[in-house]
């Protein structure tokens, strides 16, 4: 959705990002790999796969600009709400992106109500687009 305004010098790290988060709980749900190629797609990095990342990295607080790291925060909460679960280590990830990039718990709450949405949604049309 927002990855087009990512910079090529965060296009990896925010693949390794994605990468990690869609396997930070051990699981490869369906859902997670189809948003994670969603990912690659936008941001023209097809070949490339990710690296699991060590979430501790300084390499976090290389994005700068507020805008983009709330675009980049949205975009990975997608992929950890993109199989309907929210588990306690996606909490935890998502819980040291939101301070590394002093992202305020209002946009994380309002973020995640939007992405719910857009999941159901989305599941709803898969119904009704199914009935024909």
């Amino acid at each position: 959705m927002f990855l087009q305004n990512v910079p090529q010098k965060y296009k990896k790290l925010f693949m390794d990002l994605a990468y990690t988060m869609m396997g930070i709980d051990g699981k490869y749900e369906d859902e997670e790999k189809l948003a994670l190629r969603s990912c690659q797609e936008e941001l023209g990095l097809t070949q490339y796969r990710g690296s699991t990342i060590d979430l501790d990295d300084a390499n976090l607080l290389l994005v700068q600009d507020r805008t983009l790291r709330a675009e980049m925060y949205f975009e990975l909460l997608g992929i950890a709400l993109s199989d309907s679960e929210y588990s306690e280590e996606e909490l935890g990830a998502m819980k040291k992106i939101q301070k590394a990039w002093e992202i305020p718990t209002e946009f994380d709450k309002t973020a995640q109500e939007i992405i719910r949405n857009i999941n159901r949604n989305y599941a709803r049309a898969c119904i009704l687009l199914s009935q024909f």
